[in-house]
């Protein structure tokens, strides 16, 4: 804890001018928006931030220096700056200026908190929950048959309570965290804004199309859960179906390479998500452990593209009931059944393709979620 009078909040001739409120954006990057991951939703935020609150001086506040000079300039374009690699000098520096204070992932909440708390008492704490971090590891324990000790267990979900009980408001990705939230902090602000993508006005119909893809980013590394699927779908799936399979997604890891083939390509980075997935009658997750809205199955939704998937990757993409029995599966022979019913039943097809992207255009478009955040700003005052 910080004691009032350790507290810093002097006048810098560094500040934004006064009459602009100040909003400091803290994360592990500038979002590499065109690599997945969470990066996507973060450059989102970035640009609806801007959108909404036109008079406020935005700064986005990156851990690393990864890159800056490729993914700033979008942020800058919107009037944001980018201060990279200079987070605790930023917050110092700085003291007293900002207005608000939203961090996301709760390793970067635990490197700053006692900066924010000592240099910017006076912002509006907001966490940016983009996933509960602490699922995913127990879901990686069960299927890696690992013995997770109850101590590391229990300073994983005490990581994430922290962040929320510091917060005045949590900015969640899914329903699943407003309930953790509000079961740590009753009275915390919460809202919902998951992701938002653009659906192309039309796709590519049936016959248009070929085969299988699986689609997602590597940035996790070896052994991470995206690597562990693409491995489940080259090896396990697809030679159930016989058809061939187009692995795509950034940072590719060595195994990942390792699995093309004659009936396995692949591609590695595509530099448009929707487009892409669209050129694929059928897209395969089978997922094992990860947690939060896997932003890519929004894109295939948005492509019209049915993804055959297991609950782990169905979590909080809002599936109805109908489209949950004709995609969802966990075993790999009923995930391949599926697939092949898809392949080869047009109509089936065409049917799973207008529910998803009508769960596209309703669930997750740009005005959804930017009303949503502002809902959210207007409620703390912002």
């Amino acid at each position: 804890m910080v004691s009032k009078s350790e507290v810093v909040v002097e006048s810098n001739p560094l500040m934004a001018p006064a009459a602009r409120e100040v909003i400091f954006v803290i994360d592990d990057r500038v979002p590499h928006e065109d690599v997945g991951v969470g990066d996507p939703r973060a450059a989102l935020l970035g640009r609806c931030l801007a959108t909404l609150r036109r008079d406020a001086h935005i700064v986005w506040c990156a851990v690393s220096d990864e890159n800056v000079t490729k993914y700033s300039p979008p942020l800058e374009a919107l009037g944001i700056e980018v201060r990279a690699g200079r987070v605790e000098e930023t917050l110092t520096q700085r003291a007293g200026e900002a207005g608000v204070v939203i961090v996301s992932r709760p390793s970067n909440f635990a490197l700053f908190r006692s900066t924010i708390d000592r240099y910017q008492p006076q912002a509006v704490r907001i966490y940016d929950a983009e996933s509960l971090f602490y699922r995913r590891s127990t879901l990686e324990a069960v299927v890696r048959r690992e013995y997770v000790p109850e101590r590391r267990a229990g300073a994983e979900i005490a990581a994430e309570a922290d962040a929320v009980l510091w917060a005045d408001g949590v900015l969640a990705i899914s329903e699943d965290v407003v309930e953790f939230a509000k079961t740590i902090h009753p009275d915390v602000v919460t809202g919902v804004c998951s992701y938002a993508v653009t659906a192309p006005k039309q796709v590519p119909t049936f016959e248009e199309r070929s085969d299988l893809i699986f689609f997602g980013g590597f940035r996790a590394g070896p052994g991470g859960p995206n690597e562990d699927a693409a491995v489940i779908a080259a090896e396990e799936i697809a030679p159930l179906i016989g058809r061939p399979l187009v692995i795509a997604g950034a940072n590719p890891t060595q195994l990942v390479k390792d699995l093309d083939t004659d009936a396995v390509r692949v591609v590695g980075h595509v530099d448009d998500s929707v487009s892409y997935l669209a050129r694929f009658r059928v897209n395969l997750c089978p997922l094992r452990f990860g947690s939060g809205l896997k932003l890519r199955l929004v894109d295939a939704a948005a492509a019209g593209t049915p993804t055959v998937m297991t609950p782990c990757a169905a979590e909080n993409l809002g599936l109805d009931a109908n489209l949950t029995e004709l995609l969802v599966a966990d075993s790999v022979s009923e995930q391949a059944a599926k697939s092949i019913a898809l392949l080869e039943d047009p109509e089936l097809w065409q049917s799973a393709s207008n529910s998803l992207r009508l769960l596209a255009e309703e669930r997750y478009s740009n005005r959804v979620f930017e009303s949503a955040l502002n809902d959210f700003l207007l409620e703390l005052g912002i």
